[in-house]
């Protein structure tokens, strides 16, 4: 639909979730109020499916229909689409984002640290 709400949130530090709304109006504002809400156990983890080799800190994780984005407090944006790492955003040299790129492994099966 397009007007379905995805929210990503660090439950506590260095953990993270995302949550999905679909059919109501205010998704936005659903979404917000579930992830307010939720309570998670120590064993939930977000797992992605790649690793990278970076010095930057990690702000967030973000799923949209399961392309996992790690998204760097610099503002960089990093996923894999179609097996190709893309960077979007933020404020890092060329340089740095093309050694970013290179360093990302598959990671099978999935893991929930990033970094190598």
């Amino acid at each position: 639909m397009a007007n379905d709400a995805y929210l990503a949130f660090e439950w506590e530090p260095g953990a993270w979730a995302t949550v999905q709304v679909r059919g109501f109006p205010d998704n936005d504002d659903r979404a917000r109020k579930l992830a307010e809400s939720l309570r998670f156990d120590e064993q939930i983890k977000v797992k992605t499916t790649y690793t990278v080799q970076t010095s930057w800190e990690l702000e967030g994780v973000n799923d949209t229909r399961g392309n996992v984005e790690l998204v760097f407090t610099n503002a960089v944006r990093l996923s894999l689409q179609r097996g190709v790492a893309v960077t979007q955003g933020g404020s890092a040299s060329e340089a740095e984002l093309d050694a970013l790129k290179a360093s990302v492994r598959l990671a099978n099966p999935p893991v929930t640290n990033p970094f190598r």
